[in-house]
């Protein structure tokens, strides 16, 4: 069944080709956008004829006998159309904040898919197993080119080359058993509340100084009070 949900990968083992590209916002959400291209007039008609809804999350149940969607599960949004006389299906979608880790496409091509979150340096890193299973699971898939772009600062990968603030993998049947993905980038959301928690500790810091110091000077006037009383009494 996971074989016939994952249209985009069935359509790799017959030579379509295939973009895919994820985009992480700055608030953390993340767009997911993949292309599926005929080549030629059979690779079409596969592709426009194909009813099955494709999930987005991984954990999501499977539709059933039928090519019908389950209440309660994501599906990507679907755009057919024709360019150089070959057929065309677009599939996006929008991840609120984080969820792209539990990404359907990315999950059924590594074994393991982590999300890694290090509070004390305000990163965020997503990374994979090392094997490109896919390459496994589908012969005549020969080459696959991964985009990821950041709308954060990077601050370490193995992307294959970059350009500007996207990050490319490319995977092929020579390389495949040692194409993991390693992203690190700032995790700006936590970074930001942090920085406006700092004026308010700041601020209740600088309240207590200044009842400890009123409650120092009171205290001292009442001993000075005491000790001039004494004083006065003795004469």
């Amino acid at each position: 069944m996971k074989k016939i949900i994952l249209l985009i990968l069935l359509l790799i083992t017959t030579g379509c080709s295939v973009d895919y590209e994820m985009i992480i916002n700055e608030d953390n959400t993340a767009s997911e956008n993949i292309t599926i291209k005929a080549e030629n007039e059979e690779e079409t008609s596969e592709i426009e004829n194909d009813p099955w809804p494709i999930k987005v999350y991984y954990s999501d149940p499977d539709s059933g006998e039928y090519p019908e969607k389950l209440e309660g599960v994501a599906y990507y949004n679907e755009e057919k159309m024709i360019e150089n006389n070959y057929f065309q299906k677009k599939l996006s979608y929008m991840y609120e904040s984080e969820k792209y880790y539990d990404s359907n496409v990315i999950k059924n091509c590594y074994e393991k898919f982590y999300f890694t979150k290090n509070s004390k340096e305000n990163t965020l890193t997503l990374s994979t197993s090392p094997i490109f299973l896919c390459m496994e699971n589908y012969p005549n898939l020969n080459n696959v080119n991964i985009k990821i772009t950041v709308n954060k600062k990077v601050t370490s990968h193995n992307a294959s080359n970059v350009n500007g603030n996207t990050y490319n993998w490319n995977i092929t049947r020579e390389n495949y058993e040692t194409s993991g993905i390693i992203l690190t980038f700032e995790d700006n959301i936590n970074k930001k509340n942090e920085e406006e928690s700092k004026p308010q500790v700041q601020e209740k810091n600088l309240n207590g100084i200044i009842i400890a110091l009123i409650s120092i000077g009171v205290f001292i006037i009442f001993i000075i009070g005491i000790f001039i009383y004494k004083i006065k009494n003795n004469l």
